[in-house]
Order: C-alpha cells, then sequence, then structure tokens
C-alpha cells in the first residue's frame, strides 16, 4: 500500500551516506509538485485505502486474554558497510608547550 513516490523519497531519506539524502528544500518541492498532480494524489488515495482496509481487518480480530503473543521478526536491508572513519588528537597541556 504506499504510494511509490513516497516510498521512493524514504528510502532516499534514510540513505546511508547522507550525501545521497535529499534537503528540506528538495522535499518541501517534491511534496509540492505531488500536491500538484493528480495521478500522484489518486496513488495516495489509493494507498489510504489500502491502510483503512487493513487496518479494519486487524480490528476485528479477537485477541485472547490466556494467549501468548509473540514479535514477529521482520528483515530490513542492511546499510552499506562502508563508515567514514574519524581521525583526531587528544592533546594535553604538556603537548602545547
Amino acid at each position: 500500500g504506499t504510494a511509490h513516490c513516497y516510498k521512493m523519497l524514504m528510502e532516499r531519506c534514510w540513505d546511508s551516506n547522507p550525501r545521497e539524502r535529499p534537503n528540506a528544500k528538495e522535499i518541501y518541492e517534491m511534496i509540492e509538485n505531488w500536491k500538484n498532480n493528480k495521478e500522484i494524489l489518486m496513488e495516495f488515495g489509493k494507498s489510504d485505502e489500502k491502510m483503512k482496509n487493513i487496518i479494519a481487518k486487524y480490528a476485528q480480530l479477537e485477541t485472547h486474554f490466556e494467549a501468548a503473543y509473540k514479535s514477529q521478526f521482520f528483515s530490513f536491508t542492511i546499510l552499506d558497510q562502508q563508515e567514514e572513519q574519524v581521525n583526531f588528537e587528544i592533546l594535553t597541556e604538556k603537548d602545547k608547550e
């Protein structure tokens, strides 16, 4: 159910490389474009309907007060293992002399 354009924006925002993430201005401009695009608005409307149906489905499920409920494991994409290395030195008063 998530609108494709929204999914793509979310993935860019979560990019492991901060330089690939959109800035606030880019996000604002994207959302403004979405608001003026009938196809995208329809896609969001369909996504909303799907989510309402899913929520309604789960709201109807009965729970048993003695039942044991467990969490479900979700697999997430692993971020790039590449990390920027930061080099620094700690100077003491002796080093400043």
